[in-house]
């Protein structure tokens, strides 16, 4: 997933509308909620691999700063190997009372790491106190640097910045999200797999790629992810019935095997005009959800490999993303070993 794509993904999951209050007693119509993407386990994985670059040479520890620096922190340390702290506010008092949790920091080259940098004020204040502690803190990495560029403070305190994105990044993103949505709305087909995802209660939203994701393959080179992370949606007939098969993108259909979970002699691939009536869907675009009755569902066991994994939204450009237990319940399907 690149920069563009990565900024699109964390508007689309964190830029909430409605009526928000905020600290300063203000009232907007619109808010950023950074938790949610530090609560998105594929996406933290994704943000990893973007920060691993950006870890300055020498780094031997990575300090969280308290709250959301901390999940950042780890998911960077689980995917470097690079030990973590977790750097309280205010130094606890009562324990050990110790204001940086976990190894010692004292004497050592540590990287500041938060979530979102606006002012800088608490990175300054963290760093001041890990330099008490004999820490060598001399930058700070975050995944949004909110700042417009303005690092008075925290040049002051003889800091650096590295981010992934900034917040100019993300108002791009948020317009460019938006003029599309303007410009080009859903394919109908689409638009069914929407509002289906809405009325299961997913927050998921389908999104329209302008290569083709009509094969497994397609989609995932289009989407920058495994092959193994795009569902077929593959439609089978069980003794004239038509049944649908989640299957992982880089592994085959057992119809054998498949067909006793069904608990029929037999599976045979269904036709495009089977496939049509059965789903509304064409080939290529047969989403997991939307169809015009209920169709018994298999889903293939090895997609819980991935914490995000995708699926066809009703075209064959238009995909969602969503996790293997949410895939199972919306399809009310029945996970099996299907090869």
């Amino acid at each position: 997933m690149d920069r563009r794509a990565l900024a699109t993904r964390i508007n689309g999951l964190c830029r909430l509308e409605g009526t928000f209050t905020l600290r300063s007693g203000q009232v907007t119509d619109h808010y950023f909620d950074k938790y949610l993407f530090e609560g998105d386990a594929g996406l933290l994985r994704e943000l990893a691999d973007h920060l691993i670059p950006l870890v300055p040479p020498g780094t031997e520890v990575l300090a969280g700063l308290e709250l959301g620096g901390v999940p950042v922190a780890t998911a960077l340390s689980l995917a470097t190997g690079i030990e973590a702290v977790f750097v309280r506010k205010v130094a606890k008092s009562y324990g050990t009372e110790k204001l940086a949790e976990g190894g010692q920091v004292a004497d050592r080259q540590v990287l500041i790491v938060e979530d979102v940098i606006t002012t800088g004020g608490q990175v300054v204040m963290s760093t001041e106190n890990l330099r008490h502690l004999g820490a060598h803190v001399e930058q700070v990495l975050c995944v949004i640097d909110r700042s417009d560029g303005a690092h008075d403070r925290l040049d002051a305190a003889g800091l650096s910045v590295l981010s992934i994105l900034t917040a100019a990044d993300l108002d791009e993103a948020a317009a460019g999200a938006a003029a599309a949505s303007s410009v080009k709305p859903l394919h109908r087909n689409a638009r069914r797999v929407q509002d289906a995802l809405q009325a299961a209660g997913s927050r998921s939203r389908v999104i329209e790629v302008e290569t083709s994701a009509r094969t497994a393959e397609e989609a995932a080179a289009s989407l920058g992810v495994e092959v193994g992370q795009i569902v077929k949606s593959l439609i089978f007939l069980a003794e004239g019935e038509a049944v649908l098969l989640l299957v992982a993108g880089d592994h085959r259909v057992d119809p054998l095997k498949s067909a006793q979970v069904f608990g029929t002699a037999s599976l045979v691939r269904a036709d495009a005009d089977v496939v049509r009536s059965a789903t509304r869907f064409p080939i290529g675009g047969v989403a997991p959800l939307g169809h015009p009755y209920p169709i018994r569902t298999l889903v293939d066991e090895s997609l819980g490999r991935f914490e995000v994994i995708w699926a066809a939204a009703g075209t064959p450009h238009a995909v969602f993303p969503t996790s293997f237990g949410e895939l199972v319940e919306l399809t009310s399907g029945t996970v099996a070993d299907v090869g």
